[in-house]
């Protein structure tokens, strides 16, 4: 199944962008939030990429789009995980 980038804000601190990207990329999210971090103190493009994708990006709420999200099929187990 493709994957579909979504926010992750049952994970997420804030607004679900960092841990949507780190299950998308499939990285640890302590490094997205480090990356996110780092750019904010060198000037404003850090706050402003997060603020984008906050806007842009859809939430994943549907047991389907966390599905979708992770690159999972939406068979009955795996909708079963994320309801």
């Amino acid at each position: 199944m493709q994957k579909k980038f979504f926010r992750d804000t049952d994970a997420g601190k804030l607004g679900g962008v960092c841990s949507g990207l780190s299950t998308y990329f499939n990285i640890d999210v302590t490094l997205v939030r480090i990356i996110f971090v780092i750019a904010l103190l060198c000037g404003s493009a850090g706050f402003w990429a997060y603020l984008l994708i906050w806007l842009i990006a859809p939430a994943a709420k549907t047991p389907e789009e966390k599905c979708e999200l992770r690159g999972l099929p939406p068979t009955p187990e795996n909708l079963r995980k994320f309801s």
